[in-house]
């Protein structure tokens, strides 16, 4: 994708989707564990796209980072995502 949004001089978006619901166990018993994962996860989504943004950076590509929170499915978040901003491709 790097190749093409360099021939193309596309801007990319690069999007990591953390699951806030499922796998949890802690319910609202305990909402600061629960906290504490979301934003865990959110910190391991940008150290993931941060290593993205390297190569893109280094190919002179324009990339914007985004973690995202699941609203129904992985996919479903991306595409409502691509709608709400006009992506032109996904």
């Amino acid at each position: 994708m790097l190749y093409l949004s360099k021939a193309w001089g596309a801007q990319i978006t690069a999007i990591h989707v953390i699951d806030t619901g499922h796998g949890v166990g802690y319910g609202n018993k305990h909402p600061g564990i629960r906290l504490e994962r979301i934003q865990n996860e959110k910190r391991y989504g940008m150290d993931l796209l941060n290593e993205i943004d390297l190569l893109a950076k280094k190919e002179g590509i324009d990339i914007e980072n985004k973690v995202l929170e699941k609203n129904d499915t992985v996919g479903k978040t991306i595409v409502e995502y691509a709608k709400i901003n006009k992506a032109d491709v996904i």
